[in-house]
């Protein structure tokens, strides 16, 4: 996907959520230069380096953990975005649609929720929203970190202890960083064609995401 086109989407992502009455994060010019790619090699090993965390927490409430995590990119993705937010490096969450290999995946009405006019669905086990779109984290317009859709590209029918990678970098030039877990039990190929990855921005913002969440 060229550059421009994902830019093009994440501004008009911007703008609908402006005209749907959401404010938007705080976002700033980033140079794709040697020394911020080198920034983004240092964080992104941080946020994968961290994420055992997040699967000692997934066994503990009795979830298989490889499995959780392909399907939590909303909760996966605000952990990013807050820790981000302390390194002050600016961004904001992202939520779409992808494309991978010509097929659709996450396409919910996510507008439709915003505006009222179609039910969010809740787990009420959880009374939690359930919502089928993808969340990602975009830096600027254009370069974005997504820890989770590469554990779930190799697996969709979650049938098997396998975990991708996490995607990072400007959008024209990704790159992956290797996710580790004490729970995964893999000997398959966890390797994704980049090429065949597209993103689809349809809202932006840490206040959007917090509505279709009901987050305080």
């Amino acid at each position: 996907m060229e550059t421009y086109q994902y830019s093009s989407e994440f501004k008009a992502a911007q703008q609908k959520t402006c005209d749907l009455g959401y404010q938007l994060d705080n976002l700033k010019k980033y140079t794709i230069s040697t020394g911020f790619q080198e920034l983004l090699d240092e964080e992104t090993s941080i946020i994968v380096n961290t994420l055992y965390r997040t699967f000692d927490k997934y066994k503990e409430l009795g979830f298989s953990p490889v499995n959780k995590f392909r399907t939590d990119c909303f909760g996966i993705h605000m952990l990013i975005y807050e820790y981000l937010q302390t390194e002050h490096i600016n961004s904001t969450i992202t939520l779409g649609s992808i494309e991978y290999d010509g097929k659709s995946y996450f396409e919910a009405p996510l507008l439709n929720y915003i505006q009222g006019t179609t039910q969010i669905p809740m787990d009420e086990k959880v009374n939690m929203p359930v919502i089928s779109a993808h969340a990602w984290i975009t830096i600027e317009d254009r370069i974005i970190i997504d820890a989770t859709i590469g554990s779930y590209l190799i697996n969709p029918q979650n049938d098997n202890q396998c975990l991708g990678k996490l995607i990072y970098g400007d959008i024209g030039k990704l790159y992956t960083r290797e996710i580790q877990s004490k729970y995964e039990y893999c000997n398959e190929n966890k390797e994704i064609d980049l090429l065949l990855l597209t993103y689809h921005p349809v809202v932006t913002g840490i206040n959007v995401f917090k509505y279709l969440f009901s987050i305080d």
